[in-house]
């Protein structure tokens, strides 16, 4: 199980409803929410670039909505993907997105 956190002093951020309409808000833990199908799902960063082939070789667990459409990420169903799957996915993200001095400090995974 993945437990939420914020490293180096970072934050999450949610798009919530407000009566202003949709606001990005400062949240304390990631939002999962579930999808059509009923499974909990997310939007993942896939810095790496294979975001159609991951869609092609394993649809059930990868998927893009229209909303979603020419950024660099995709979205994941949680509930079907492994957990050392998701942790390698989460790690590559995080890795994109961190300084180099932070990245550079953490090990890799073996």
């Amino acid at each position: 199980m993945v437990e939420p956190g914020a490293a180096n002093g970072g934050s999450f951020a949610a798009w919530t409803e407000t009566e202003n309409g949709m606001d990005l808000l400062p949240s304390s833990e990631p939002k999962i929410s579930s999808g059509l199908d009923g499974n909990r799902q997310a939007w993942l960063q896939d810095p790496d670039g294979n975001r159609i082939e991951l869609m092609e070789m394993a649809p059930e667990i990868y998927f893009q909505t229209p909303h979603f459409e020419g950024w660099p990420g995709l979205m994941v169903r949680l509930d079907l993907i492994g957990d050392e799957e998701l942790m390698i996915r989460i790690e590559n993200a995080w890795r994109f997105k961190a300084p180099k001095t932070l990245a550079a400090k953490r090990p890799t995974a073996a």
